[in-house]
């Protein structure tokens, strides 16, 4: 599927997902405010604007902000789903009342019921997970000549090294 490029292989993907799966119950903390229960048909995380082959999950994410984007399908019929899906590759969902949008420094999603943490499109483990922005977290050597303004510098006097 992903030799015809990575929006038709999503798209392929996540069809048959659009009339069999459940909208689950889960529990969201968001900053650690007050717990949210409620169905949802999926939960994206990002911090980068354009994900899963072109999808604008997404859109107000930028990659040094502090904050991880986080879109939340609420539970949807078959039909509805199958509307939302052009709106959701645009980023044209937005303003609808079945998503919510949040910039946050910290997610925490649990459930009752066993469901999978995909990341990237590979399952990485099971609810309750814990989602976060840790600013400067990973370390990058390189070059000097690949420094940008959105990335600060670091020197550890043996090397020179970006945090971004």
């Amino acid at each position: 599927e992903k030799a015809f490029g990575g929006s038709l292989a999503y798209a392929l993907a996540t069809l048959p997902l659009l009339f069999s799966y459940p909208n689950p119950e889960v529990e969201l903390v968001i900053d650690n405010a007050a717990p949210l229960s409620l169905p949802v048909t999926g939960i994206s995380i990002g911090n980068g604007a354009i994900t899963a082959g072109g999808m604008h999950l997404t859109p107000r994410a930028v990659l040094d902000d502090g904050l991880i984007d986080v879109l939340i399908m609420k539970g949807q019929s078959p039909f509805h789903r199958t509307a939302s899906f052009l709106r959701i590759r645009s980023g044209g969902y937005l303003h609808s009342p079945r998503f919510d949008y949040h910039q946050v420094r910290e997610i925490l999603i649990s459930s009752r019921s066993e469901l999978l943490v995909a990341a990237d499109g590979e399952m990485i483990g099971r609810l309750p997970a814990r989602f976060g922005s840790y600013p400067r977290a990973i370390r990058v050597h390189c070059p000097c000549e690949c420094k940008s303004e959105n990335l600060h510098e670091h020197t550890d006097g043996n090397s020179e090294t970006i945090g971004i």
